[in-house]
């Protein structure tokens, strides 16, 4: 989060204080993350796959899958279809 630098402290603080009403310390996000469960995870996923996805591309846009079958693939659950068909490198 590069914590380090005075303006980068100045701004977590403004943000925390201004969306919070106080500055929560390390600990408190500890404890949150640390109450995550898995069930909590699988709601998350759930909710966001399914909703359509958006599509963006950068750059040479040519290798970039049609949205009908990103949508086809995320309705599905089928994601490493996208994958087998060369669209993502990683």
């Amino acid at each position: 989060m590069n914590l380090e630098v005075r303006p980068v402290m100045f701004e977590d603080l403004a943000r925390q204080v201004l969306g919070h009403g106080y500055r929560r310390k390390p600990s408190e996000y500890v404890e949150k993350i640390d109450r995550i469960t898995d069930k909590d995870i699988k709601k998350i996923a759930e909710r966001m796959l399914s909703k359509r996805p958006s599509v963006v591309g950068y750059g040479d846009i040519k290798r970039v899958p049609r949205y009908e079958l990103v949508d086809k693939c995320v309705a599905k659950r089928h994601l490493g279809e996208l994958k087998s068909k060369g669209f993502f490198r990683f």
